[in-house]
């Protein structure tokens, strides 16, 4: 069996959110573990409505919730799954005939939205950052054994969590990319603009290199989508 650990915050319009808790929801071989950041629009609502529990981690950063997620889940095959992704329904299957592998695993990216640009950054994602520089983002949905952390635990980042946790995991295997494909939301780059907010990345890479305030940039992150936690 396996632990889905989702982080969550303010996922009412979401509704990449309501088709994952439709999906898992009923199904016993999937633990869904919610971890919410002080959501205020009603999204603790919707968990009710189906019955599931989850913990309040109000004004915490993304880190911090996927770290006790993990601590949290009953079982060693951990799914950090993006609220705005989805797994195609082969990437479901697999993991129920893979939930006892030891090494860790991306899905293969692809954005909601057909555009030249969010085509490239999908395939750079995949094929340079997660097979050359063995870097996974969120977006794709981690897959990994929650042995090989060992004692570690993933720093309290706002911002880059994930890139965090790739370094970590990196100490015992190399990442997987898999076939099968986790589609993800474009908002980010639709509301702010699809050239801006690759250029905000690309600076954002630089800070989190030179150790720049993690709640600076991501406030900068944030800054008038307020996706991810308050500012």
């Amino acid at each position: 069996m396996i632990s889905v650990v989702l982080s969550i915050f303010n996922e009412v319009n979401n509704p990449y959110f309501l088709n994952i808790i439709k999906k898992l929801a009923g199904d016993p071989f999937f633990e869904l573990v919610l971890i919410d950041g002080g959501s205020t629009d009603g999204t603790l609502d919707i968990l009710k409505k189906f019955n599931l529990n989850y913990f309040n981690l109000g004004n915490s950063t993304r880190g911090a919730r996927l770290n006790f997620g993990i601590a949290k889940a009953t079982f060693d095959a951990v799914l950090l799954h993006h609220p705005r992704s989805m797994l195609s329904d082969e990437a479901w299957r697999y993991l129920k005939s893979n939930y006892e592998s030891k090494s860790w695993r991306a899905f293969t990216h692809k954005f909601d939205h057909p555009h030249w640009f969010l085509n490239y950054i999908s395939w750079y994602s995949n094929y340079v950052r997660v097979l050359k520089k063995n870097i996974v983002y969120l977006d794709h949905c981690i897959f990994f054994n929650k042995t090989l952390l060992g004692v570690d635990n993933i720093p309290d980042l706002a911002i880059f969590e994930d890139t965090a946790l790739s370094e970590l995991l990196n100490k015992n295997h190399s990442a997987t990319l898999l076939p099968y494909t986790s589609t993800t939301s474009a908002i980010r780059f639709l509301e702010r603009g699809i050239y801006k907010q690759f250029i905000l990345n690309q600076c954002l890479k630089l800070a989190y290199r030179f150790k720049f305030n993690h709640q600076w940039m991501n406030r900068c992150y944030e800054k008038k989508l307020n996706l991810n936690q308050h500012n």
